[in-house]
């Protein structure tokens, strides 16, 4: 027996807690209205990574906040794995009972098991995948991740090498890393604590959002004077202090250019994919009547969006060749992201609170 739900190319790929939901809601274009009401600041606190604010639970580090709790086309469930007291062998039948129920299955595993991983047989890595089918023919699970080459792609893995990357335990795995010299931020022992669980997604497909332009306007205000945006959620999540927001988050990226020993992607993935979400909105806004096609505001931000899309093509180039002139153009390439965006989105806000 076969059983396949169809997962998509998602929008918004850095980070999988994002991926996950959103390839289950890019079947079809009914959700993109939801998307455009949201996914709009950006956050970041000392030692940590640049991210979307997507939840007042989204500052925090525990696993187990339904982040898509609130989007209308998913019923989203979460599960502490070792109250559903399965043996090791017993994990892939219930996966795949749940599958036959509708619902894709993001699970933690160890990537250290899985092949075409970056870490596999090098490093023990818990971290998520979905689980979007199965084949009881060829025993073999379909997961959904990040390939040894980064990008992501969906594999056929057998039931046996799912079922040995989800014997780890989390105590076992704090363990391996300390052993191994593992370099552990301070952020570690707090996301392992939810670990090992399940979130559980169905798709919606009757249900509908409206989008909502004083949202995307209250966000954008809060982006534009980097205005800390979990201040407005204070009652559902106590605020972390010491962050930077919205194009406060500009002198962060700089000092990332200024420290290029400790270069990382992602912040110049989601700084992209940022420009990228931010120009679908606007060409969407034109389209439905909430800003004047006449002024081109998606057109005009494409210019930012395809700036963005170098400066992380530029910096990856850097990391193989390391030429020193390469830093000096990717700040001034910052710079002008900064100054040409700022404008236009200010534009945006005005138009959206006439």
């Amino acid at each position: 027996m076969q059983l396949t739900l169809p997962p998509h190319p998602p929008p918004i790929r850095s980070y999988l807690f994002h991926a996950y939901p959103l390839s289950i809601l890019a079947q079809a274009d009914a959700y993109l209205p939801w998307l455009y009401s949201t996914h709009i600041q950006l956050f970041n606190f000392p030692g940590e990574e640049l991210k979307f604010y997507t939840h007042p639970f989204c500052t925090r580090h525990e696993v187990r906040h339904l982040y898509f709790q609130a989007c209308p086309f998913l019923d989203v469930q979460t599960i502490d794995r070792r109250v559903l007291g399965l043996s090791t062998d017993g994990l892939v039948p219930w996966i795949t009972s749940c599958i036959d129920r509708g619902y894709y299955v993001q699970t933690d595993v160890d990537f250290f098991y899985l092949p075409d991983r970056p870490h596999y047989q090098r490093h023990h890595f818990i971290h998520e995948v979905l689980v979007s089918g199965y084949n009881t023919k060829d025993r073999t699970l379909m997961l959904s991740g990040f390939d040894e080459q980064g990008g992501y792609a969906v594999s056929c893995v057998p039931f046996d090498v799912v079922e040995r990357a989800c014997s780890f335990t989390r105590e076992g795995h704090i363990q391996q890393a300390l052993q191994a010299g593992q370099p552990l931020p301070a952020w570690f022992f707090q996301a392992m604590e939810d670990r090992p669980r399940v979130f559980l997604y169905k798709y919606l497909p009757d249900q509908s959002y409206d989008f909502d332009p004083c949202a995307v306007a209250d966000q954008l205000a809060d982006y534009l004077s980097a205005a800390d945006t979990s201040q407005r959620y204070r009652l559902l999540a106590a605020p972390r202090e010491g962050g930077c927001w919205g194009t406060g988050i500009y002198p962060f990226l700089q000092r990332e250019l200024e420290n290029p020993a400790a270069y990382r992607d992602i912040p110049w993935r989601i700084l992209w994919e940022h420009k990228t979400c931010m120009q679908a909105r606007l060409q969407y806004m034109e389209e439905q009547g909430y800003l004047d096609p006449a002024e081109q505001l998606g057109m005009r931000f494409g210019a930012v969006e395809r700036k963005a899309h170098s400066l992380r093509l530029v910096l990856l180039r850097w990391k193989t060749h390391q030429r020193p002139d390469t830093l000096t153009r990717a700040c001034d390439m910052l710079d002008e992201i900064s100054a040409e965006e700022c404008p236009l989105l200010e534009r945006v806000l005005e138009a959206l609170n006439r």
